[in-house]
């Protein structure tokens, strides 16, 4: 009776507990309770981060090789490069959150220290595939130049190598200059040459070799002087 005076007035019984939405099975509930940290340790650290890491560093060596050698560059890369680092920012999340949810405690610590060490490492990818396609662009757009100004630069070449010969002017070579005659040298000359020659060879100063030698200058000019 009183049951059924209770439901004659609009009191409803409690309602069943709902199930957690962790129970909830895809891939986004899945990935969403690793960003929480509600997943087990050893799905999220081995399936998650070693082996989707493992294919992420395949695409990473495929895209940089068609980057550079292919000259695809910004076009796969930018792409790729927002993937990389959005996910590196999910999974080392997830690693640290999750890095308790084993039953042997001391895992936690080693995890936490493999997060901050995959975070570096998916830094220094990043700015690795990044220097990569801008390699590749560089190359693939000096090549394109180069294909593209081929011909021009080898028709400059030839035009400057080979410029339009020109016959020069017929110049008449002018006359070989008359014999000027030279005035004979006196006797004193004569001698004080001959001292300034031996002062020149001996890197002595000329005029101050004359000046002491004036004695042999008096014997030099008494034997070319002939006797009157």
């Amino acid at each position: 009776m009183e049951e059924q005076t209770s439901n004659d007035q609009g009191i409803m019984p409690p309602s069943a507990p709902e199930q957690p939405t962790a129970a909830k099975g895809g891939i986004k509930a899945a990935l969403g309770r690793a960003w929480r940290g509600q997943e087990r340790l050893w799905f999220v650290f081995w399936i998650y981060a070693v082996v989707v890491g493992i294919v992420l560093q395949l695409l990473v060596v495929i895209a940089g090789t068609a980057g550079v050698v292919g000259g695809l560059g910004m076009v796969i890369g930018i792409p790729l490069i927002i993937a990389i680092a959005a996910y590196s920012v999910w999974i080392s999340v997830s690693m640290w959150r999750c890095a308790w949810n084993a039953k042997a405690k001391f895992w936690g610590y080693i995890v936490r220290i493999l997060t901050v060490l995959t975070l570096i490492s998916y830094v220094l990818t990043i700015i690795s595939m990044a220097g990569l396609f801008i390699l590749g662009s560089a190359t693939k757009s000096a090549v394109d130049f180069a294909k593209e100004n081929n011909g021009k630069t080898l028709r400059f070449q030839m035009e400057t190598v080979n410029p339009p010969e020109t016959s020069a002017p017929d110049v008449a070579a002018p006359d070989a200059p008359a014999s000027i005659p030279v005035a004979p040298l006196s006797p004193r000359e004569q001698c004080e040459k001959t001292l300034r020659d031996h002062a020149t060879v001996n890197g002595a100063d000329a005029n101050a070799y004359i000046a002491a030698n004036q004695t042999y200058i008096t014997q030099c000019i008494q034997q070319l002087t002939p006797n009157q």
